[in-house]
This record gives structure tokens, sequence and C-alpha cells, in this order.
């Protein structure tokens, strides 16, 4: 059968727009959902991704554009197994078509440990896992912080496990999504807003109880990780069971290997603490009582002592004034004048003690115990003084 002359011919943009048409109108092709793995992966500097994915037998480009990118909740390398949905386009210039992606995820556990692989080798070559950055956990918290699901058995255990311990702490849950495609973001949100509302805040739990891998996959997206990298209040890693490691684990300042271990290592015992400041208080008080005791003989055995160098003093004092009294006692000149004797002065009031301080007819003063004599000096007689003779020779 011979096929018509009489068609038109078109353009080669006419089949480009006719094919275009054809994939809008396809309920299929315009909303697709293909499993497949990457080939042939780059990054344009431009922040586009192209990319091929591809089964046994065929293989189909890809498009992900810059701002869609932003949104993937993996780091895809070749060899990925991936699920992939968007729709199937027509690149005009040259006639080729190509997946225009509008969302990746990983597909497999293979690929699910190729991704965690990757993310970890990306953050740790930044340093997000260094010791250097990893903050301490605080020995004694008022103020504890939870971010998890509000309806999981996580949340019970966690606040069962402080409560258990501790009736003096603050608790705060800020409730989150703990998996699917949102979940990571939604965790990174809630990590933030506790660093903005309660910058005090002693200590943060970020975790979950036990799933998938799939199910905990939200645990080891890059937007989860720094969020709890760039967080000010120390965060408790506690992601599933003891066996479950995730990036959240390894960029968290402390990982627990199950919620309830993060409340153990959150809270203090505070009754713990009240006995031991009780047992404490007992033996300050004794040990005071003991010192205070030795202190009051201290004080009491210096009391006397004190005492009995006053009593020496004033013993000595007496004995001196004692002695005073007699010596005033025996030179004072009334006592000498009762026994008959007598003082002599002249006009001037100066004691006359030897006969060559006067001359013939001098007045002078003889005071009695009685009253005084004076008198005019006739004569002067000397007494010769045999021990004093060889001085007068001498003069």
């Amino acid at each position: 059968m011979r096929r018509s002359n009489n068609i038109s011919a078109i353009t080669v943009s006419q089949l480009s727009n006719y094919i275009e048409e054809l994939f809008r109108g396809s309920s299929v092709l315009s909303d697709l959902k293909i499993q497949g793995e990457i080939t042939g992966f780059k990054h344009h500097s431009s922040g586009h991704k192209y990319f091929s994915i591809r089964d046994e037998y065929s293989k189909v480009n890809c498009f992900l554009s810059k701002n869609l990118a932003r949104y993937l909740r993996f780091i895809p390398e070749d060899g990925m197994n991936v699920e992939i949905t968007g729709f199937l386009s027509i690149y005009k210039p040259n006639g080729t078509y190509s997946i225009f992606v509008k969302g990746m995820s990983p597909a497999g556990e293979g690929t699910l440990s190729m991704a965690f692989e990757a993310l970890k080798r990306k953050l740790d070559g930044e340093g997000l896992f260094s010791e250097e950055f990893k903050k301490p956990i605080p020995q004694f918290a008022s103020h504890i912080g939870i971010v998890t699901s509000e309806n999981g058995a996580a949340v019970d255990d966690i606040i069962t496990t402080i409560t258990n311990k501790n009736d003096k702490v603050k608790i705060s849950l800020f409730p989150s999504l703990v998996q699917g495609e949102r979940a990571a973001s939604d965790i990174a949100k809630k990590i933030e807003k506790a660093n903005r509302v309660y910058p005090d805040m002693d200590v943060l739990i970020v975790g979950r109880g036990g799933g998938s891998v799939e199910d905990l996959w939200a645990y080891n997206e890059e937007v989860l990780a720094r969020a709890v990298f760039n967080s000010h209040i120390p965060v408790i890693s506690a992601v599933g069971h003891e066996m479950d490691w995730s990036i959240c684990d390894l960029v968290s300042d402390y990982r627990a290997e199950t919620p309830t271990a993060a409340g153990e290592k959150a809270a203090y015992d505070s009754y713990a603490l009240e006995e031991e400041l009780r047992e404490k208080a007992v033996l300050l008080k004794q040990a005071l009582k003991g010192k205070a005791d030795i202190l009051g003989e201290q004080l009491s055995l210096a009391a006397r002592e004190i005492n009995r160098e006053m009593e020496g003093l004033i013993r000595h004092y007496e004995y001196q004034c004692e002695s005073a009294r007699l010596s005033l006692e025996v030179n004072n000149p009334a006592a000498i004048m009762e026994k008959g004797y007598s003082i002599t002065e002249n006009t001037e009031g100066k004691l006359i003690d030897t006969v060559s301080s006067v001359r013939e007819k001098d007045n002078i003063c003889v005071k009695l115990i009685d009253g005084e004599l004076l008198c005019t000096v006739n004569s002067i007689q000397r007494k010769n003084m045999p021990e004093y003779e060889h001085m007068l020779e001498e003069v």
C-alpha cells in the first residue's frame, strides 16, 4: 500500500513540538516514577545535575535543576539505585529526550548504605565529626529539651527515665516528624527553634525509637546533620537501638545507644544527690562540733594561762608598789623629823647640809616637826671628820 503524496511535510521544530505535546498529554510520561541505577553523574558549575539511569537493557538521560537539587536527602553517586519522580521532556536543539527530575530518593539497602557513606565522607572532610567541636554534656542540667514524635514510645521512655531520677529539672518537648521525606527538615527546624527560644537550655535530646533503615533515614540527611552541628545547645543523639548508627550520632556531642540511655545521660539523680547532701551535712555538723570542742578546750587553756600570767603580773606590781611605799615611808622627811631631826634652809629656801655653805650673821630657818625656828648664825664651829681629811688635804 502506497502512502499518499498529498501529506504536507513538517519542520523538525514542528515535530519536536508535537512530541512535546504528546509527552505532556500522557498521564504516564507527565508524572513518572521510575527506578534505575545512576551512571555518569555530573555536577555542573551552574549547580544543575546531569546523569543517566539505567537497567540491564536501557538507559535514559536525566536533568536535575539547581533549585530542586537543594532538597536532595542524600548525595547521589554512580552505582546507586534510586527512585525518581518527574516528567519526560524533549531537548529541542538536538531532539533528545530526558527525564526532568522533581524528586529522587535511594532505593534498596545497598543504595542507602552508599548514600550513608558518601555523606559521611563529605561531612567528615569538613570536620563535622571532629572531637574539637564536641560540647560537654552538663553534669547538672536544669533544663532538658527533647526533639522527637509526641506520639512515639521514645518520648515516654525519655521523660519517664528523667522524672524517675530527677524532680527538679524542666523538660521542654519539640514535637517533630521522625520519618518520611519531610522529617529531616522538620527535625532541623525544631533544633533551630530550641536554640532560638531557649538559648540557655542545658542539653537537647534528638532521636526516636528503632525501625528499618528506611524508617531511620531522616537522621542520615545533611540538613539535619548541619542543624545538630550548628546547635550551641549540646546535643545527645538517641536514634534507634544500640546497633543502629546514624549521621546524627556522628555529628552530635554525645551518642546514646537508646532513648532511655539518653535520658539517663541528660539528667542527674536529684534524689541520690539530696541524700548525699544530707549525709554530708551530718558529717559536716559532727566535724564542726568536734572542731568547736577542740577550739573551746584550747581557748579555755589559753584563758587559764592568761589568768596565771595576769595573776603573776599583779603580784609583781603589788610587790613593787609595796616596796615603793616602804621606801617612801622610810625616806619621808616627816618620819625622820619625828625622830628628832630637823631641816635647815637658807633664806632662799635651799637646804643647808654643811657649815661651809653659811657664814656668821646669816639668817637661817630650822624646820622641826611642829614648826620653824628663824635663827641668826653667831659662830661657826667645824667638826673634824677623819674620813674626809685626806680629801681636804688634796683640795
